[in-house]
Formats: structure tokens, C-alpha cells, sequence
């Protein structure tokens, strides 16, 4: 086990308190929040560790940084061994492709080397990619035409040699007017295009294997659930190996979701109540794509307010396309590790708040201790963690103050920080690694 301390300065003005975080560049895995409550002159601490909800199996790896020139990207997709990357942005709506000296390994992969294909006559808006099997055609769908367009690429993977001139072109417009991501069965003879309009995954078959200028026939589409089914802002689509599972991400719930499917890429056949999901919010708050390597024991998420803004984000399952897993049901796993990286939760020994010169000592738990404080001063907290893993794994700190009854106008995505009386935070200060500051009085 490994004994941390950390600490945070805080000014205490109007109830609302600022954080001046110490931890600057690290990754993720729990959520370390302090409760302050704040009674007019009075400052009410209360600290506490919580553990987000995930599961143990999907891992966090690591974070590519997209180029300014492919900003507000949108998709990711990988050649057959994934030793290239292809991504898509709405901004130069172009498609790049990037070398990777390892395989599906983000870290490997080279800026420098980066070849691009503009789609921009077709549609500006380019939203999902994806390629045949040996790359030879490049397919993309955009929201602004809600088509599927087919380009021919005389080296396969490279688009640097695909031809706009002689685009082929499907339109969806009469199933989804936004369409977000598509994809194919293994012999592209079924293709599926993520709508969000209709917030469903709609199916259709064509006459020839990935050649939509052959006859293209919509067969069905099906309706998504375990997602915010009103707002929800679906983004990005995949399937297994043999279609009998169906992955989603979308926005507003930060969720990859997996669909099982008795029957292999048709979509009549996927189960919306036996649904399990994944929580990508701790390193993306705006998801915009999905991939898998190709026996789904690394999945891939792109969007545009993680690390560097415009990023990949790379995960492992440790059983393939499966988010359902616990981790005590996994006996792949070596529990007596001292690697272990989730086998034991966090534990919090201890707080020492500083104000001035007066010292309190806060125990773990959820009762309060009285600490005064004047408006404009500083307190100083330290927190002592016992982990196997370091520090560098806090990705989150805030300070949620005025607890009260939730007043009948404050806004529902606010109100959700909740104490063990069930009072809500009116006030509060989030500090993230990987996203926006996030204030609220």
C-alpha cells in the first residue's frame, strides 16, 4: 500500500470557494471530493473518498493527442493489425491516417507521418469512418447530407491514394436526418448507420459487399435504451467479431453501451433490457467515436474535451467486447498482486485542515466538524490516502458548499451532490484533469 498526501489551498468569498489544485497532470481511477459546508461565517468541513462506478475490468491506458489540423474530431477507425490509425474532424473536414510502430497502441503512433484525405465536397460535416476489409474503400457518413459515401483507394490503407472523383453515394435521409457512425458486417453485406435523430441503429442490406452503388435495401433498425433516450446525443457505433453484440457511445450519458444480439448483425435481435455499460467520463466528457482492435480486448474512444482537447482514448477489457464483467468474477486475475490496480479500494486515514493559524483534524466519515472561517480567508487541506497506486491516479477534486434543501429553481443537472441528510450543494468549485473547470453558485 502506498501513503499519499496531498493538499489544497481554498478562499472562502460568497459561499462559493475556489480550488488551487496541486495536482496538475494526472490520469484516473477515484474521485476525491471534499465537502464543505458553509453557514454564513461558519465553514461546516466534511471530507470523504468516493470510488466512481466501473467496472474493474476496462482499464484506462493512455491518451493521444489529435493535431490542431484534425480538430474537433469526430471517429477513429484502424487498418487490419492496427499499425495505422485513421481519424476524421469537422473542422478541415479531412480523414488522417497516422503510422504506429505497435499495433492498436496509440502511443506508438506518429504525428509526423500523417497522410489525409479531404471529404469536404461531400459532406462538411464528416461524423463516422470506416474501411472495407482490405482498404480499399474508404466510407464515410456525415450530418449535414445524411449520406454514405464510398471512395476507392488504389493502396489499401492509404488514403492519401483515395479518389473523390469517383465517390459512390447511399442516401439515409429517409430513416435518420442525422446520421452519426456507420458500420459493416464482416463481407459488407449488411450495413448499419447510427442515427441520432431517431436514436436508433438502422440496417440494411446491400447486393454486393460494401459497393453502395449496388442495391442498397433498408431491412429494420433498432431502438436504443439505457441511454437518455430524450437528449441523449448519439455519436458512435461498433459491433463484435459476429454481430452478436451492439456498442454505442453517446454525449450526454458519457457511456459506451453494449447491446447483446441473438442473431449476428441483425439488429431485430438485440436485447435493449439486458444492457451493460461503461462510464468514459473520467477521461472524456464529450465522446464522439468508438473502436475495438480486433478480439475487443482494447477499445478506442475519441472526443474533444479530454487531454489536449481533440484525443483517443485507449482502454483494455480483459475479457474481449465485454464492459459486464465484475472484477470478482474474473479469475484471470492475480488478486495477491501488488500490481493490482483496483483489487482493494482507496482509504482515506485522515484531514488536516489549516486556516491561519488554527489547525483542525478532520476523521474519516460523515459526521461534521464546526471550523470557522471569515470570508476571503485561505484554508489549506491535506489529505492522507492509502492506495497500492500513487497519486497520479486522482483525476477529479471539487468543493461543494451551502448545503441546503434543494431550492425549487436550481437547475437539475446541478443538483447532485447530495449529503448523507440528503441536502444538496448550492455552490461548488470542480477542479478535472481532463475537462473544464466546472463552478456553480
Amino acid at each position: 500500500m502506498v501513503n499519499q498526501e496531498a493538499y489544497w489551498s481554498i478562499t472562502t468569498y460568497y459561499g462559493l470557494c475556489a480550488i488551487i489544485n496541486q495536482f496538475h497532470k494526472y490520469h484516473i481511477f477515484l474521485k476525491m471530493v471534499l465537502k464543505v459546508f458553509i453557514i454564513a461565517m461558519v465553514v461546516v468541513a466534511m471530507i470523504g473518498v468516493m470510488v466512481p462506478n466501473i467496472f474493474a475490468d476496462v482499464t484506462f491506458v493512455d491518451t493521444f493527442d489529435v493535431p490542431s489540423h484534425a480538430s474537433k474530431v469526430t471517429d477513429v477507425t484502424f487498418n487490419s493489425d492496427g499499425t495505422k490509425m485513421f481519424v476524421v474532424g469537422t473542422d478541415f473536414d479531412k480523414v488522417y491516417g497516422y503510422p504506429c510502430s505497435t499495433g492498436f497502441d496509440t502511443s506508438t503512433c506518429n504525428t509526423a507521418g500523417a497522410s489525409s484525405f479531404s471529404v469536404t465536397f461531400a459532406d462538411n460535416y464528416p461524423q463516422g469512418i470506416t474501411f472495407n476489409t482490405d482498404g480499399t474503400k474508404l466510407f464515410v457518413v456525415g450530418s449535414t447530407t445524411n449520406d454514405v459515401y464510398e471512395y476507392p483507394c488504389s493502396t489499401g490503407f492509404d488514403v492519401s491514394t483515395c479518389n473523390a472523383g469517383a465517390a459512390s453515394v447511399e442516401d439515409t435521409t429517409a430513416q435518420d436526418t442525422n446520421s452519426m457512425d456507420l458500420a459493416f458486417n464482416s463481407d459488407g453485406t449488411k450495413m448499419f448507420v447510427l442515427g441520432d435523430a431517431g436514436n436508433d441503429v438502422n440496417e440494411y442490406t446491400l447486393s454486393v459487399g460494401f459497393d453502395v452503388s449496388s442495391t442498397v435495401n433498408f431491412i429494420d433498425s433498432f431502438e436504443l435504451s439505457g441511454l437518455d433516450e430524450t437528449n441523449e446525443y448519439l455519436k458512435g457505433l461498433a459491433f463484435n467479431t459476429d454481430g452478436t453484440k451492439l456498442f454505442v457511445i453517446g454525449i450526454t450519458s458519457d457511456k459506451v453501451v453494449e447491446y447483446p444480439c441473438s442473431t449476428g448483425f441483425d439488429v431485430s435481435t438485440c436485447d435493449g433490457t439486458k444492457v451493460s455499460s461503461f462510464d468514459v467520463s473520467g477521461e472524456e466528457e464529450n465522446p464522439t467515436g468508438l473502436e475495438f482492435n480486433s478480439d475487443g480486448t482494447k477499445m478506442f474512444v475519441t472526443g474533444t474535451t479530454g487531454a489536449g482537447d481533440d484525443a483517443v482514448h485507449e482502454y483494455t477489457l480483459s475479457v474481449g467486447f465485454d464492459l459486464s464483467v465484475p472484477a470478482e468474477e474474473d479469475t484471470t486475475k492475480k488478486k495477491s498482486s501488488s500490481n493490482c490496480y483496483d483489487c482493494k479500494p482507496p482509504v482515506l486515514q485522515g484531514s488536516h485542515i489549516t486556516i491561519s493559524t488554527n489547525d483542525y483534524v478532520v476523521a474519516t466519515g460523515d459526521d461534521p466538524i464546526h471550523i470557522t472561517a471569515n470570508v476571503g480567508d485561505e484554508v489549506t487541506v491535506i489529505l492522507n490516502v492509502t492506495d497500492n497506486k500513487s497519486v497520479q491516479s486522482i483525476p477529479f477534486a471539487a468543493l461543494y458548499t451551502n448545503y441546503q434543501e434543494k431550492p425549487s429553481d436550481m437547475n437539475l443537472f446541478y443538483a447532485n451532490n447530495f449529503d448523507k441528510w440528503k441536502h444538496v450543494s448550492t455552490s461548488f468549485y470542480e477542479w478535472n484533469v481532463r475537462s473544464d473547470d466546472t463552478a456553480y453558485d
